[in-house]
């Protein structure tokens, strides 16, 4: 079966059809791979049943590499469900600050916490100003600087656990 010019004349609907599904979670910069992924799993195991309409089968096809792709990213990356936007909108309306002794240790650490940030590159610097000082979701920073969100995810946890390990190093915290 040749699937190029199925391809060809599809191309434009999977690829918006991918970047759809994976918008939601922050994933749109991976639209290609998925349809890549779809086409070369279609050419390696071409469907056995007639086809009657190409391009609703091509685009179920897509969807369903593009799910898969959001399950790999959400165990690889989170080890949890993927409900993104909306579990940061919860984490930001918590009260983080909830209890006394969480005061004291902001209050505590707070002197020695821009010390700490001169360790952080500038992107790392960034994307934790954006999203904790700012509130801005890690799928808008994502979008901003051109990556994927479970990069983004990745690099602010890299940023917070650089900060850990100075305040730590200094004795700050324990």
């Amino acid at each position: 079966m040749d699937i190029g010019p199925l391809y060809l004349q599809h191309r434009d609907t999977l690829h918006r059809v991918a970047a759809s599904v994976l918008r939601e979670v922050g994933l749109q910069g991976e639209k290609q791979d998925v349809v890549s992924d779809a086409m070369l799993s279609l050419s390696a195991s071409p469907p056995t049943e007639q086809i009657d309409n190409w391009e609703a089968y091509l685009v179920r096809v897509v969807k369903n590499k593009a799910y898969d792709r959001i399950r790999a990213a959400d165990v690889i990356h989170f080890g949890r469900s993927l409900d993104v936007e909306e579990d940061e909108r919860k984490d930001r309306t918590e009260d983080v600050h909830s209890d006394a002794d969480e005061r004291i240790d902001a209050v505590r650490v707070a002197p020695h916490l821009h010390d700490s940030m001169a360790a952080l590159t500038a992107r790392e610097r960034f994307i934790l100003t954006e999203a904790l000082d700012k509130h801005r979701t890690q799928g808008e920073i994502a979008e901003e600087l051109g990556v994927s969100r479970p990069r983004v995810n990745q690099i602010l946890n890299q940023a917070l656990q650089k900060l850990r390990d100075d305040l730590e190093s200094k004795g700050v915290i324990r």
